[in-house]
């Protein structure tokens, strides 16, 4: 009876073990993704208020970052952010930027964490080439525990304008993470890759864009240039057949089958 009584105890406490180590893991992982957030923004932490000093509107958008907490929006202020947002999309398909950038400003005097409003104005910054601003913007909603890939493609796009390539990476890098399915964002990813003359890395990318997108000519071609530079032909020959066999009035996919063959390498 004792012998059995320890036996269920050891058992029990095996399972807790097991049940602990589980949870453990789960939290590991949590972190980890925590951790790559706060890694992309870690080089400009600290550096927001600095880089909102630089900007016009300075003075009043430090105020509302300093105030921040104690904004309290109202049913009322969600209806009139609501209203300004679709100002703002009016006046973004003039692409009368200044106008957008005023009224988010006003929208976000109602309502700072309103996401859309937010990633609206970095957008129209980013439009207006005020790539310090629009870089500010989408840290401070990543700092904010914001896990959107938007946000993170966004921030990705501002670096690239900057030439800041290993960042841009890092932040595409993110966003797939956080929506593995997007044949696009595995693509984009391709395209900064390639951009760093990682070609082997870029195929791979491509690969994985067209699993998710499997007629797409552009990721097609992409891959035959890429094949091509490491003197992979017969790969390179098999995505022009693939692009012929869809579009087989191709004249790009005819001319670069041709000129492959002419070389007599395949």
């Amino acid at each position: 009876m004792v012998k059995l009584l320890v036996g269920t105890q050891v058992l029990a406490m095996g399972g807790l073990v097991t049940s602990l180590a589980f949870m453990q893991k789960e939290k590991g992982k949590i972190r980890s993704l925590q951790k790559n957030a706060m890694d992309i923004i870690g080089y400009v932490h600290g550096r927001v208020q600095d880089v909102l000093r630089m900007t016009e509107t300075a003075e009043v958008e430090e105020e509302k970052i300093s105030t921040r907490e104690e904004v309290i929006v109202t049913p009322d202020d969600h209806v009139k952010v609501q209203q300004l947002l679709r100002k703002a999309e009016k006046a973004l398909d003039e692409e009368d930027f200044e106008e957008v950038e005023r009224i988010c400003i006003e929208a976000l005097a109602l309502n700072p964490d309103d996401e859309d409003v937010n990633t609206t104005l970095a957008y129209v910054y980013r439009k207006q080439d005020k790539l310090s601003k629009a870089e500010s913007i989408y840290v401070h909603l990543i700092e904010e525990g914001n896990q959107d890939p938007a946000i993170f493609s966004g921030l990705g796009r501002v670096l690239e304008d900057q030439n800041r390539t290993e960042m841009a990476l890092r932040a595409y890098s993110e966003a797939l993470k956080r929506d593995p399915h997007n044949a696009a964002r595995h693509a984009t990813l391709a395209q900064m890759y390639g951009k760093t003359g990682a070609t082997r890395e870029a195929i791979e990318a491509y690969e994985q864009a067209l699993r998710y997108d499997s007629k797409n000519t552009e990721y097609m071609f992409a891959l035959v240039e890429a094949y091509m530079q490491v003197d992979a032909l017969m790969m390179a020959t098999k995505y022009l057949d693939a692009i012929l066999y869809n579009e087989p009035y191709n004249e790009k996919a005819k001319a670069m089958l041709l000129g492959i063959k002419e070389q007599g390498k395949i």
